[in-house]
């Protein structure tokens, strides 16, 4: 299973009002974060690894809308799998984002304030571009080759892309 913290503002979008409090993690890739942010007038889901910060942002207008966000997340990560020559059964994948769990974001601050940082990434990285002409896988990749900081890491200054790789090669 699955679980998806929601922020308010995207929790709104999906119209879930009595979001339940996390659960217990069981494996590295479902433990995910959901904002929202606007560009243009158009909204864009991001997609953040609660553990390497490993961020993915989705336009709604190409995923039809918030409610599909999870499709795109199990896509994306598979991809991250294959395009890194990871060892690992893709269909542990499809057994984890078989079921969603929806959960408030309560307990992690600092993944907040990561976010924060890579939302100023993002947005400077797309400043003065036409939305319909963006180049979102590029724009995902730079996202998580940028260096961040991680308070509690041994590794202090370290790209979501790097942690994501090393954690999952520790399995």
């Amino acid at each position: 299973m699955v679980q998806i913290r929601l922020t308010k503002k995207f929790s709104s979008d999906l119209k879930i009002k009595n979001i339940p409090l996390p659960k217990a993690i069981h494996s590295i890739y479902d433990n995910w974060i959901i904002d929202n942010l606007v560009l243009n007038r158009k909204k864009i889901a991001m997609a953040t690894h609660l553990e390497p910060r490993l961020t993915f942002f989705f336009p709604y207008t190409l995923i039809g809308g918030a409610k599909n966000i999870v499709a795109f997340i199990e896509e994306k990560i598979k991809n991250f799998i294959l395009k890194n020559n990871l060892k690992i059964d893709l269909n542990k994948i499809n057994i984890i984002f078989k079921y969603i769990y929806y959960c408030k974001n309560t307990d992690n601050k600092s993944v907040v304030s990561n976010m924060t940082d890579l939302k100023k990434i993002f947005l400077a990285h797309v400043y003065g571009h036409q939305f319909d002409k963006l180049n979102w896988q590029e724009l995902n990749d730079i996202t998580n080759d940028s260096i961040i900081s991680f308070k509690s890491s041994e590794e202090k200054y370290v790209s979501p892309r790097e942690r994501m790789i090393k954690l999952i090669k520790s399995l």
